[in-house]
């Protein structure tokens, strides 16, 4: 009993996460250009020191994350302008192409009510009886209906 007791808390133990710690420091050089590092800042003033705290994750995991990490705020914000900017074009490109498609369907849905009220027109051209009359006029109003909405 004392046994599985003694394995079940050997077994908790071992499967806890590793923790550890890591600083960031916050640097603005000379020129004014702001820097994120894991190292202390060299002849320039810190800004800012903070201390964080990770678990399960050894510290030369952060290796390949800090070299492929932008080096400056102004890097930074000069990606996301870019993304941005590309994000703002592909919209509008969607709704060029949306609009065109739209004002495409619309000559075609008049198009083929324009084709049926000239058959109409010339049926009545042709001569009708006075109920054909009624109905080829009741049709034409609702086909000239249609053609403005569409």
């Amino acid at each position: 009993m004392h046994s599985r007791l003694f394995l079940l808390l050997l077994l908790f133990v071992l499967a806890w996460p590793v923790r550890s710690h890591a600083e960031i420091f916050r640097c603005v050089a000379e020129n004014g250009e702001l820097t994120f590092s894991q190292t202390p800042c060299e002849n320039s003033e810190v800004t800012a020191h903070t201390s964080i705290e990770r678990r399960g994750i050894e510290t030369n995991d952060c290796e390949y994350a800090h070299r492929s990490a932008p080096v400056t705020a102004r890097e930074t914000k000069s990606a996301a302008d870019r993304s941005l900017n590309e994000t703002r074009s592909s919209q509008q490109a969607v709704r060029r192409a949306r609009r065109a498609k739209e004002l495409e369907n619309r000559e075609k849905c008049r198009d083929r009510i324009r084709s049926q009220i000239d058959r109409i027109n010339s049926r009545m051209r042709a001569g009708y009886s006075a109920s054909q009359g009624i109905r080829l006029r009741e049709r034409r109003r609702d086909l000239e209906n249609r053609m403005r909405e569409c």
